[in-house]
């Protein structure tokens, strides 16, 4: 992230960029694209997120880079229905950002877990953010991963690398 980075919630008018953005990341990885493009709708944004303010949004400059779709699924547990970073920025460590910041609003809202539903590719990724491997969920694409954030234990592992920098 760069200093010229910000968190924001989306806004409705936000949806045709985060839209163009969900279709170019998600399109980007060549194992899922043949069955994404058979299931178009499956690239359809929805706006009730959006509306509801469960999106967060990263800008770097006028550009929306990223953004983590959060809703709330039972009392205390949070779902992360989408995360996506332009594929020109990806292993830049913007997709933490965007889970640590969903982390964090979560744990405001007085919730102490994330859960979500995706795909086995992000494996290596969830688990450097601190999910955990719950089971396995069939979607229309095949086998997804079931994850689980212990809230609180992330934000102490947050707090404890930021006084080790200071």
């Amino acid at each position: 992230m760069t200093p010229a980075d910000r968190l924001r919630p989306a806004r409705v008018s936000d949806h045709a960029q985060l839209s163009a953005l969900h279709r170019r990341a998600a399109l980007a990885n060549a194992q899922d694209r043949a069955a994404l493009l058979a299931h178009p709708h499956a690239l359809d944004l929805p706006r009730e997120p959006i509306e509801a303010g469960q999106v967060l949004v990263l800008e770097r400059g006028s550009d929306i880079v990223g953004f983590v779709s959060v809703q709330p699924i039972k009392p205390g547990t949070r779902d992360v229905s989408a995360l996506f970073v332009d594929p020109d920025l990806w292993n830049q460590g913007l997709g933490r950002k965007l889970i640590d910041a969903a982390s964090l609003q979560s744990a405001m809202a007085g919730d102490g877990v994330l859960e979500l539903t995706g795909n086995p590719q992000a494996r290596g990724f969830y688990q450097a953010c601190g999910f955990e491997e719950t089971g396995t969920a069939q979607t229309e694409f095949g086998t997804a991963l079931q994850m689980q954030l212990n809230i609180d234990q992330q934000n102490k592992q947050i707090q404890q690398g930021a006084a080790r920098i200071s």
